[in-house]
């Protein structure tokens, strides 16, 4: 596929089918990507909490994954052709109580802080791109005071740049767990599980 606005569908090993942009971002190691998806999905659910916000969720890929585990989830993606390709593949999955939201990660947390009720176990899943989260995305994130993180990350250096801040706010780093999507590179797409203490 040459024409970056070409629709690519990729059927996934018990995740089903999923629609994106060909010039979009999609996670690029289909062979790997079930296991990592599903290590995600259960790194998210442990403790039982009842709202996942999505990140950076792209066309729903971690949400959609998750929808039947989540009383409610938000996914938050600035690109709004990726947010209707989420929405049309949730359809597709037939996943009820999503909601996607076009916006900047840190506009989008702001607003879903004022759907949630006080006092409801919120984790984020978090997979921003190379840079790293923006100090006002970090902000609102710790506004919102998740009881847990699963920061996905393929750059180890902005990964540890934001989680030394979430530590420094009462985060404890709980598991990581690096993924060879790149076979032969030093690249590495690490998953790191914090809980508030």
């Amino acid at each position: 596929v040459t024409d970056p606005q070409q629709l690519v569908t990729e059927l996934l090993p018990d995740l089903g089918a999923f629609s994106f942009r060909a010039g979009s971002f999609f996670q690029n190691n289909s062979s790997i990507l079930p296991a990592f998806v599903r290590h995600v999905v259960f790194a998210a659910l442990e403790g039982s909490p009842e709202v996942l916000v999505d990140l950076y969720c792209g066309v729903g890929l971690f949400a959609i994954s998750a929808a039947k585990h989540f009383q409610r989830i938000f996914g938050v993606e600035v690109d709004a052709g990726a947010v209707s390709l989420a929405r049309q593949n949730a359809a597709a999955h037939d996943a009820e109580g999503l909601h996607f939201l076009a916006a900047d990660a840190a506009v989008g947390l702001r607003q879903i802080a004022l759907a949630l009720q006080p006092g409801q176990k919120i984790v984020v899943v978090v997979d921003p791109p190379r840079q790293g989260l923006k100090e006002e995305a970090r902000e609102a994130l710790l506004r919102l005071q998740p009881w847990r993180i699963v920061y996905v990350s393929c750059d180890c250096a902005t990964q540890a740049r934001d989680l030394k801040d979430f530590v420094a706010e009462g985060y404890v780093v709980k598991r990581a767990t690096p993924f060879d999507l790149f076979p032969q590179t030093r690249h590495l797409e690490v998953v790191v599980e914090l809980e508030r203490e």
